[in-house]
């Protein structure tokens, strides 16, 4: 049953990575490391991002009836959804 799937999601802050910042060889390196040399004739095109994705807060569904908010600092802190009980991680 796709609706009772165990998911989480993630509410992010986003930074787009200037190509002129140390950050963006670094990660475009790793790519390259990981995915071939396509990487390096992708990012060379001017139509190509980078984007830092920095979680804010989120949802985890561990199916039916166990939703759960995910807060905190760390992002290490469980809320079930409806019955105010907390667990931390």
């Amino acid at each position: 049953q796709i609706f009772g799937r165990c998911r989480l999601n993630f509410d992010c802050l986003v930074k787009e990575i200037n190509r002129d910042n140390q950050k963006w060889q670094e990660i475009t390196q790793k790519l390259e490391h990981r995915f071939g040399e396509i990487v390096s004739m992708i990012s060379s095109l001017q139509d190509f991002h980078l984007f830092q994705l920095i979680p804010q807060k989120g949802r985890f569904v561990m199916g039916f009836g166990g939703i759960y908010e995910v807060s905190g600092e760390n992002l290490d802190n469980l809320t079930s959804v409806g019955r105010g009980k907390s667990n931390r991680s």
